[in-house]
C-alpha cells in the first residue's frame, strides 16, 4: 500500500467513525468532512478508528458498508 492510499484509508476510517458518532453532519463541504475525520483520528488514533470500523462491519455489515461508501465518496471530493 502506498503512503497516499494509507492516508486515504485512514481518513475514510476517521470519517466513518465521525459519522458513526454523529460528529459529522453532511453539509457538502469537503473541508468539514476532512476536519471531522482528523478529529476522530486524533481522538482514537488510526488503530482505534480501524478497530471501530471492523467492529461495525462485524455487527452491522449492511449499515457499515453504506457508511463507508458515504465516507469514501465524501472525501473523494476533497482530493
Amino acid at each position: 500500500m502506498t503512503t497516499v492510499s494509507a492516508v486515504s484509508a485512514a481518513l475514510n476510517e476517521g470519517l466513518f467513525v465521525a459519522i458513526l458518532h454523529s460528529d459529522y453532519i453532511p453539509d457538502g463541504h469537503c473541508g468539514t468532512a476532512r476536519h471531522a475525520a482528523f478529529a476522530e483520528l486524533k481522538a482514537y488514533g488510526v488503530g482505534g478508528c480501524a478497530s471501530r470500523v471492523a467492529g461495525e462491519f462485524g455487527s452491522y455489515p449492511v449499515e457499515a458498508a453504506a457508511r463507508m461508501a458515504e465516507a469514501t465518496h465524501t472525501l473523494a471530493g476533497a482530493r
